[in-house]
């Protein structure tokens, strides 16, 4: 979903820089390109998040559990740190 948002904005970008020439055309690729990236390395960072909240919801289930045992434990402590 993320990408199809993205190929939207670039779609979009194209059409504004598609009247430039020369050097107006040239700063607006690098401008269209810099969003690009940074749309996303943001999407990394969101989407990295989510994972690491998940994985953290489930590290707190096991080791909140009254009855886990140490192995249970150190191996809940071991995924969790890969």
């Amino acid at each position: 979903m993320y990408d199809a948002f993205i190929e939207i904005i670039k779609q979009y970008a194209l059409q504004a820089i598609s009247g430039f020439r020369g050097f107006k055309l040239w700063v607006a690729k690098l401008v269209v390109k810099l969003i690009i990236n940074t749309l996303k390395e943001l999407g990394v960072a969101v989407n990295e998040r989510i994972k690491a909240e998940q994985r953290l919801k489930e590290y707190e289930a096991i080791i909140n559990k009254p009855n886990v045992t140490p192995d249970e434990r150190r191996d809940a402590d071991r995924d969790f740190l890969k």
